[in-house]
């Protein structure tokens, strides 16, 4: 493994329970044992602690992303946001050296350089509740004024992610005319192409064999989760194979 890479996880990337708007604390439900005895939790006072330190961690992502974005601007692009963007944002040689060393995407510490400028052009937003650092990605492409109008509305309505994301490519595609860029690509191959790294890196699935710490009621749900990927997996290696004998 590189001498610099750290563990296989991205540490921009967005919580996966993408939020609409936290619920009431845990601590506002939080009822103190009585009498010595512990006080069972209940399936609300979960949800609560739960959306409680979600909410923290997607804040937490977000200062992150800005501070990262902060010390590449310096560092690497001498504080100047034209140099990143004339010297072609995260194919810049430097962005994916620094990149491989943390084990992230170029194009994760592109967005984070892109939402550090913009947050530092608009400070405000920095303390709007409900965004994440993904919420802000997904306004990137577009001209500031639509990405203020877009944050607000997503911000006020509680939209997830992918709402946001709806809604930016629409702008986007009447911008410009529905010409260029790629297409995005479906969630499911973006997954599939996430695995490389663990298939480049056996290391990392050191240990995967080993269920001895889990209990019944886990194995039963990890072997029914491993049957339905594997059923996924077979479905898309025909597929892939069908468009390879395709392509020739």
């Amino acid at each position: 493994m590189n001498a610099h890479a750290q563990p296989a996880c991205d540490p921009l990337e967005s919580d996966p329970y993408d939020p609409a708007r936290p619920g009431p604390t845990a601590l506002s439900l939080y009822r103190p044992p009585t009498g010595g005895v512990d006080v069972q939790l209940t399936d609300a006072d979960i949800d609560a602690l739960a959306a409680e330190l979600g909410a923290s961690r997607r804040r937490k992502l977000l200062e992150l992303a800005i501070d990262w974005g902060e010390r590449i601007l310096t560092v690497v692009y001498g504080g100047d946001i034209e140099r990143m963007r004339a010297r072609g944002g995260d194919k810049d040689a430097s962005l994916r050296k620094l990149a491989e060393r943390l084990d992230v995407s170029p194009a994760r510490l592109h967005h984070a350089v892109q939402i550090h400028d913009f947050v530092r052009r608009h400070p405000r937003m920095a303390q709007v509740e409900g965004l994440t650092a993904t919420h802000y990605r997904s306004v990137m492409p577009l001209p500031d004024g639509r990405r203020l109008e877009l944050l607000n509305r997503a911000a006020a309505e509680g939209w997830t992610t992918q709402e946001l994301e709806r809604h930016a490519r629409r702008i986007k595609k009447t911008l410009t005319g529905g010409r260029g860029g790629r297409p995005r690509l479906p969630d499911g191959i973006k997954l599939l192409n996430s695995m490389h790294k663990y298939a480049e890196k056996p290391e990392t699935m050191a240990g995967m064999d080993d269920f001895s710490r889990l209990s019944p009621k886990q194995a039963r749900r990890l072997s029914n989760t491993l049957d339905v990927m594997l059923a996924r997996l077979e479905h898309a290696r025909s597929a892939l194979s069908r468009h390879l004998d395709q392509a020739g």
